[in-house]
């Protein structure tokens, strides 16, 4: 075969320079772009595969977490922290404000993870 025709491939990575070392496989140029399309397509599929599946799911995850969640630099005189949900509620009421501002922040995170996903 004629070496300026040949591309070495390692794990769907390139190099366009052939080596001498024997390291790696060879393979022309007509398989070159296969073998690329292939590697983009597998790189596609295990992106679909890290993609949470059910995103509310991961929101309700979220925003337990964050329901639950208590200030470490807010405590009250007996030593206690603060739970977050108590600062994000109007003062003078019930944490329903504060559960609300949870859940508002919540869905900003998710819709944020599915943008960037």
């Amino acid at each position: 075969m004629n070496e300026s025709k040949l591309v070495r491939y390692d794990h769907c990575s390139f190099a366009n320079v052939p080596s001498a070392d024997g390291a790696g496989d060879w393979v022309t140029h007509a398989d070159y772009k296969a073998l690329e399309d292939e590697c983009e397509r597998l790189r596609a599929r295990v992106g679909e595969l890290a993609r949470p599946s059910n995103w509310e799911a991961m929101g309700d995850v979220i925003e337990a977490s964050l329901l639950s969640y208590r200030l470490k630099n807010f405590v009250d005189d007996d030593g206690e922290s603060a739970p977050l949900v108590d600062h994000l509620s109007t003062p003078g009421t019930t944490i329903d404000t504060g559960s609300k501002e949870i859940s508002l922040i919540t869905d900003w995170i998710v819709g944020d993870l599915m943008d960037h996903s």
